[in-house]
């Protein structure tokens, strides 16, 4: 997994305090904030995930084990996943904003394209331009991209979901996840069957 320290409004709230926050327009702020999730709602077992939009093991997962756990799981009903952010640098934070700041619909659809387009837009130097061209894939117009990517209550809201995963569950690497509250070590889909299947007899 990818360990590093971690900055910004992640570990140091000057970063944050230097984001200008122009304001918002075409989002809003207590929804963007609120929990995203996968599954149904009535489902036996919720597992977190806390991610990085920079992390290559998360887009690994992503493209190697969650098609299948989620045909086996998550769409029978059995398993609800909640993703939460957890940033390791200034450039996953941003791209965390942007995807919450996307109608709740268009959320997951967002993550996708980003982890699986990790390798265009994470270390080409372009940064925030980058992210700005895949959110106008997504159907968002620059202004409320950047307007997104610079609002300081949402990336100190952000900052606070990391500070909780680490003060309740240890979090110090991603991808993280925790299973019905209790930490799980898991990566490939044959060890999140076994754990699966063992909770749900």
């Amino acid at each position: 997994m990818r360990r590093r320290t971690l900055i910004g409004a992640l570990g140091a709230a000057a970063l944050v305090s230097a984001v200008p926050g122009p304001g918002r327009a075409g989002y809003d702020i207590g929804t963007a904030l609120e929990p995203r999730t996968i599954g149904s709602p009535s489902a036996r077992l919720v597992l977190i995930e806390y991610f990085s939009l920079t992390c290559s093991h998360c887009a690994r997962f992503h493209t190697e084990t969650w098609p299948q756990l989620r045909d086996t799981y998550v769409v029978p009903g059995h398993l609800l996943v909640e993703l939460r952010d957890f940033p390791l640098d200034l450039l996953a934070l941003r791209a965390a904003a942007l995807a919450r700041c996307l109608p709740k619909q268009r959320y997951a659809p967002m993550i996708d394209l980003l982890l699986k387009q990790q390798a265009s837009w994470a270390t080409s130097g372009e940064g925030e331009a980058a992210l700005v061209r895949l959110a106008r894939l997504a159907g968002m117009d620059e202004e409320t991209a950047r307007g997104c990517m610079n609002d300081r209550d949402l990336l100190e809201g952000i900052g606070k979901m990391q500070r909780t995963a680490q003060a309740e569950h240890g979090v110090d690497a991603t991808p993280t996840f925790v299973l019905n509250g209790e930490r799980l070590a898991a990566f490939t889909f044959e060890e999140f069957d076994e754990a699966l299947s063992d909770a749900l007899r």
